[in-house]
């Protein structure tokens, strides 16, 4: 994959409660994280913002990343070419039982099955689609994955984008960013399937990723991350982002005894006992109905990830080795000074590789 520009492209992941920036240069066939930045919403999308008629701009926090990166000692971000990715909380996840490789007209099939499921018309989409299937010696591939977010709100994030002063080359959707996050540390000789969770704010979804390409994507229900803060808060009497520190500090910790660990134990017992049965029962259907594509081992992602103690917890409870994604894993020379912590950023980085994907 390495050839061309030296400088990856702006890497955007529009989150639902924080903006997310990366961008990647190549030294020496190897990549390096150059910049970053991390802006919180004014206020979190919630799961009924996608059903509200008028989009909510991010060109704000856009302006607030581009800030921070000026006013930094460290590098800002070079040049204009930008990728985005957006919420799951904006979009719609499907799988149709069918290929589209011999269909006159592929999106007309789309929306019709879409609106079979939602009973909801589907003209107001915009969809992508790809194969659900790792190719098997040339067996037919008989199921599709679909993602669709409504135009409208592709049309704002590019418009933003563009009043930011980038050029956005492509709106990527979380499955497929997500996808090319594990293939930079996962290793391009690693065929085995494999699993990220990204627990973000607003939903909580579990890809599998088979050869580079995700095959299985599913909503975890009831398991965003916003319920688990809103419990702490609530029961606390904390903000949210207090709640998030005590969540960084102490976590699922069982090295720690003290009076606030043990009460932030008590509180995360359910909520995770959720996560983990729901992370069961997706591994279990896979077993059963796809083992050709049951994953082996699961990277973390999204701010769920940044909780203390998630993967070893998670790794006793839910079976496979569950660790948290980190881009210099393979490669010391990829993570700048920052404060951030990878896992928060994997989309936008692999969003900026997407400079030196083959077309």
């Amino acid at each position: 994959m390495f050839f061309g520009n030296k400088i990856g492209w702006i890497g955007v992941d529009v989150g639902a409660s924080h903006l997310k920036v990366a961008q990647l240069v190549r030294q020496q066939n190897q990549l390096q994280l150059v910049a970053s930045a991390i802006v919180p919403r004014s206020s979190c999308w919630d799961g009924n913002t996608a059903q509200d008629q008028q989009t909510l701009s991010t060109k704000d926090e856009m302006r607030t990343a581009v800030s921070l990166r000026s006013s930094s000692a460290e590098r800002g971000f070079q040049g204009r070419r930008a990728a985005a990715t957006l919420s799951m909380s904006l979009c719609q996840l499907h799988q149709l039982d069918q290929s589209l490789s011999q269909e006159s007209k592929p999106e007309r099939v789309v929306r019709k099955a879409i609106e079979t499921v939602t009973q909801q018309s589907a003209a107001h989409l915009q969809v992508a689609t790809w194969p659900a299937e790792a190719a098997d010696n040339g067996k037919p591939v008989s199921k599709t994955n679909v993602l669709a977010v409504p135009t409208a709100w592709s049309e704002q994030i590019c418009t933003d984008i563009a009043n930011t002063g980038w050029s956005c080359q492509l709106l990527d959707g979380v499955p497929l960013a997500l996808a090319r996050a594990v293939a930079l540390v996962h290793g391009a000789n690693n065929h085995a399937p494999t699993a990220a969770l990204d627990w973000g704010f607003s939903q909580a979804t579990l890809n599998v990723i088979v050869d580079g390409r995700p095959v299985y994507a599913r909503r975890l229900k009831d398991c965003s991350l916003q319920r688990l803060l809103t419990l702490i808060c609530t029961e606390l009497n904390v903000s949210q982002q207090e709640a998030q520190q005590l969540l960084l500090e102490h976590g699922l910790s069982e090295t720690e005894s003290t009076e606030i660990s043990v009460l932030i134990g008590e509180l995360l017992s359910a909520p995770m006992q959720n996560l983990v049965e729901e992370i069961q029962r997706t591994f279990a259907h896979l077993q059963g109905q796809r083992r050709t594509v049951s994953p082996q081992s699961v990277y973390l992602f999204g701010g769920g990830a940044t909780i203390r103690g998630l993967a070893e917890y998670l790794t006793q409870q839910a079976g496979l080795v569950h660790r948290v994604w980190s881009m210099d894993a393979n490669n010391p020379k990829s993570n700048p000074q920052t404060s951030i912590p990878s896992c928060l950023l994997g989309p936008a980085i692999a969003l900026s590789a997407l400079a030196w994907e083959k077309s």
